[in-house]
């Protein structure tokens, strides 16, 4: 189900890339912006760090046997055309992740190396269709091309080392505890809300001794979880060609995420968690043995925790989802500019001392 949810979100947000293109290419406007066609998201990094998490899991069928094998052929089309598509956003950081996983899992042995090969592949196709729709069409009918992708190839960091040296310095100064979770918003820097820097961000809001103890609790994961792809690295069953294809979707958006804000935006955030407990319930253990009765006892508990939160957060949302508009309102007229963080509506921590915050002014690409 996970898996279908995720093809099937993947295959409707290319179906819209098609649609706007054709649009863009049939319209009477001479010009097509590249960012347009990737809409659905605030900004297009967060389409890219969608699709840095779908790329990897879309090339499932391609790697069985039997079973989804059957929709290969499917599966391996939208590989192509999700690539296409990341490759218009010019999301550097999703071409960044997707590199780093691809050189990892080809070290692992045979199951790494084809899907480094499928990966590859796709990428080239789509490479192909990009320049063919974006390049050769548009100049054939006399289309102008609007932040093309072509445009993003440079080493520039968009603004990155501002917020990269406020989050170090924010270190420097709290070393112990940090500022607080997303308080560096509250610092206003002209450029972003947040560091676009996992490791820093968390560094920085919540201390040096939980960055660096979730650092080691991270590298004892991937070394257990590599550990088991290496014991089974040719194998093609089900259950392994989904590790690979989940350890590779988390390693690219990990990689991602040192220079993106992948684990901040809530969408890539929520899939990020779902596809980290999906690997985690893959992993292979020795279970402890229970009374008969334990496992019942502990199924319950965590079921009464579940609905519990659930029911809280339904509460809030009930409770506070009329006066959103009220609220954004009252930002504006207090403070002016853009919300920040954007998925908060009302992301102001403390403006004593700091007066109007400073909007986000797009700079980060």
């Amino acid at each position: 189900m996970l898996l279908a949810a995720l093809c099937f979100t993947c295959a409707g947000l290319v179906s819209r890339f098609l649609a706007s293109y054709l649009a863009g290419i049939g319209g009477e406007a001479g010009v097509l912006d590249a960012w347009l066609l990737v809409g659905g998201f605030s900004n297009p990094r967060f389409f890219g760090q969608f699709l840095t998490l779908c790329l990897p899991m879309l090339v499932v069928p391609l790697m069985l046997e039997k079973g989804l094998r059957r929709h290969a052929w499917p599966a391996g089309v939208l590989a192509v055309l999700a690539w296409t598509a990341v490759i218009t956003s010019g999301t550097r950081g999703t071409w960044l992740g997707m590199t780093f996983a691809v050189v990892c899992l080809s070290c692992i042995g045979p199951a790494g190396r084809r899907w480094a090969g499928l990966q590859m592949t796709a990428a080239a196709i789509g490479a192909a269709l990009f320049l063919l729709g974006m390049t050769v069409v548009p100049h054939m009918l006399g289309i102008e091309v609007v932040n093309h992708a072509g445009s993003r190839l440079n080493s520039s960091l968009s603004a990155r080392e501002i917020i990269w040296q406020q989050a170090v310095e924010t270190i420097i100064q709290h070393p112990l505890l940090g500022i607080g979770p997303m308080h560096l918003a509250d610092l206003p820097n002209g450029v972003a809300a947040h560091p676009h820097q996992a490791w820093l961000q968390w560094a920085a809001e919540w201390g040096l001794p939980s960055a660096l103890a979730v650092t080691l609790l991270a590298g004892y994961g991937a070394w257990a979880v590599f550990t088991v792809l290496r014991d089974r690295r040719g194998s093609r069953r089900e259950e392994d060609v989904l590790r690979l294809c989940l350890a590779g979707a988390l390693t690219a958006s990990l990689a991602q995420a040192m220079v993106d804000g992948v684990l901040v935006m809530p969408y890539s955030q929520l899939w990020v968690a779902l596809l980290g407990g999906w690997l985690l319930a893959l992993q292979p253990g020795k279970m402890a043995q229970h009374g008969t009765h334990r496992p019942m006892r502990e199924l319950a508990g965590w079921g009464t925790a579940f609905a519990a939160s659930v029911a809280m957060l339904a509460f809030v949302a009930v409770r506070d989802y009329p006066h959103l508009q009220e609220r954004a309102d009252a930002f504006t007229r207090s403070l002016g500019g853009h919300l920040q963080p954007r998925f908060w509506m009302q992301g102001v921590i403390n403006v004593t001392g700091n007066g109007r915050l400073a909007s986000d002014t797009g700079r980060i690409r």
